[in-house]
């Protein structure tokens, strides 16, 4: 499933299809790390449209 990072304001920051196994926590942290400068205002991250977390928690 595609992971989908939004800003705050619900704007699309990035899309990431998963690696092969799907995703682990392990892999959305390195994702995470990729995309830190992308991510300074906040965002909010989704698997298939599920919320899975958020910069801001």
């Amino acid at each position: 499933m595609m992971l989908t990072v939004r800003d705050l304001d619900g704007a699309e920051i990035a899309a990431v299809a998963a690696p092969d196994g799907g995703w682990t926590h392990p892999a959305l942290v390195l994702t995470a790390q990729e995309l830190a400068g992308k991510t300074d205002g906040g965002a909010d991250a989704f698997i298939g449209g599920r919320w899975v977390g958020s910069t801001e928690v």
